[in-house]
């Protein structure tokens, strides 16, 4: 997991504990360490370890240490670490699973 760091202009960040309902479209990196629900169209998307989307996904690149429970699209490169866990339906254009890390659900390539 990466270090934290102030967020760039245009990011988007929820932290630890916190709890967040609803849309966020972001135009750069979209960064989770608490509870996201709902739908989230994101340039790039980091879950941290203590992060966890529920809802439909959509992001350009997309790197999971924490969970991921929903419909996912992702254009270029879905990275899932070894304490990353993704369950739904996954859409993505490359994928990179660490040893470890857990995919449930339907994938396809495309």
């Amino acid at each position: 997991m990466s270090d934290y760091k102030d967020p760039a202009p245009n990011d988007f960040f929820i932290g630890k504990g916190v709890i967040f309902k609803g849309e966020a479209k972001v135009p750069n990196k979209a960064i989770i360490n608490g509870d996201f629900s709902g739908l989230l169209d994101a340039k790039t998307l980091e879950i941290q370890s203590d992060g966890v989307i529920s809802g439909n996904t959509k992001a350009g690149g997309v790197k999971v240490f924490g969970k991921l429970n929903s419909e996912l699209t992702c254009s270029n490169l879905l990275t899932i670490e070894s304490s990353g866990e993704v369950k739904g339906k996954l859409k993505y254009g490359e994928i990179e699973i660490a040893r470890g890390g857990r995919v449930i659900g339907n994938m396809n390539q495309g």
